[in-house]
């Protein structure tokens, strides 16, 4: 049974300057032919396997461009008598009250909202639609609509920028007191336009630096770190300004994305998703032609990978390092049949200074966080 489902909407009023995702300016007629083909492709999988999910992810491009009929269109072709999350990914500049209520009314119980920052000057350059005073606005927006489970994205590590900057967006998200934040810092792909204007982006040591001042201030301000880039508000901690904002033990991680990093199973539905069924993992075409062709001709299972051993390990091991709690050793030997300290022995001494064994996990330290992708690259070449 599949239990965690992706939609893709790939249409976007204009793409950001350093998004590498595919993605499309909006036509009413395109989308509309999007949605059928979209609805399509769910019915000829739910033909064939179990799909009940018990996370629903609605990403892009801008899946808040969709109105609340289109959302509840999709949610329809499943079964959602398991479900706990229901995640839209929403772009400040795309949504008013109306919309956001639209969704509540859904059973959409998680909103992603790309603030990204709260400087206007680093908001043009990124090329987003939206300033910051739609942060607030939308922020404001979706409490007033009843959702409670609220996570915001920002972006770190711009050119020019300063640690002022970076503190200047952060406090402002800790004032709102979002339940889950997502820091990410900025990265290029050599496709996209600031990459082929020939901007620079700052070094390793000022990105390190901003990273560590985000890391340390969210815990401090009451987060919990579970993976690189994410941060939850924990039920037993206070919030920013002294105010409790703990609800029992409810957990904010995100569950969409953590079937992700435990490496369970998971179909992505749209052009260019990527789904892991089985021992395949495979991915529909970022094509819009070519996804019409294979929904209409029931094509299942394109582009499929077989998971072999190899790479099964190789992406347990990237998947467990990324998360806080680090690689469970007895699980992997149960999986694989060998030893991970054994087969591993020279690479933890190697990386000693940035690593730990502790209650049967292999993990990284804080201060090994930000170099966590060559530390990881050095254990799956």
């Amino acid at each position: 049974m599949i239990s965690h489902v992706y939609l893709h909407y790939p249409f976007c009023l204009r793409k950001c300057g350093y998004c590498s995702f595919f993605s499309l300016q909006p036509d009413s007629e395109l989308q509309k032919r999007y949605l059928r083909n979209l609805i399509a492709e769910i019915r000829t999988y739910s033909s064939l396997l179990t799909i009940q999910p018990s996370t629903l992810y609605f990403g892009g491009g801008t899946p808040s461009l969709l109105k609340g009929e289109n959302v509840g269109e999709i949610m329809e072709q499943f079964d959602l008598s398991k479900l706990q999350e229901c995640t839209i990914e929403v772009n400040p500049a795309t949504v008013e009250f109306n919309r956001l209520l639209s969704y509540k009314e859904l059973s959409v119980n998680r909103l992603s909202l790309g603030l990204q920052s709260f400087v206007d000057k680093e908001l043009l350059f990124l090329g987003r639609i939206h300033k910051s005073e739609d942060n607030y606005s939308v922020y404001d927006s979706a409490r007033k609509c009843g959702f409670d489970n609220i996570s915001v994205d920002m972006i770190y590590g711009l050119p020019g920028q300063t640690l002022r900057e970076v503190r200047y967006s952060l406090k402002a998200i800790l004032d709102l007191a979002p339940e889950h934040i997502s820091t990410y810092n900025l990265s290029l792909e050599p496709e996209t336009p600031i990459a082929q204007s020939g901007t620079k982006l700052p070094s390793d040591e000022i990105t390190a630096t901003f990273y560590r001042y985000i890391r340390e201030k969210l815990e401090e301000e009451g987060y919990a770190q579970y993976e690189i880039s994410n941060f939850s508000r924990t039920p037993e901690r206070k919030s920013y300004k002294g105010t409790d904002k703990g609800k029992g033990n409810r957990d904010y991680r995100s569950k969409h994305n953590l079937s992700y990093w435990m490496n369970e199973q998971y179909i992505g539905f749209g052009c260019s998703s990527h789904s892991y069924v089985g021992k395949y993992r495979y991915y529909n075409s970022s094509d819009l032609r070519s996804y019409f062709n294979s929904v209409s001709d029931k094509t299942v299972f394109p582009n499929k990978e077989v998971q072999d051993l190899s790479k099964q390990k190789k992406d347990f091991v990237i998947q467990s390092l990324r998360m806080t709690d680090g690689l469970n050793i007895a699980m992997y030997k149960r999986e694989f049949r060998e030893d991970f300290l054994d087969k591993f022995h020279e690479k933890i001494i190697k990386h000693d200074a940035f690593l730990e064994i502790k209650e049967g996990f292999l993990r990284l330290k804080p201060e090994g966080y930000f170099v966590s992708n060559e530390i990881i690259v050095d254990f799956i070449e």
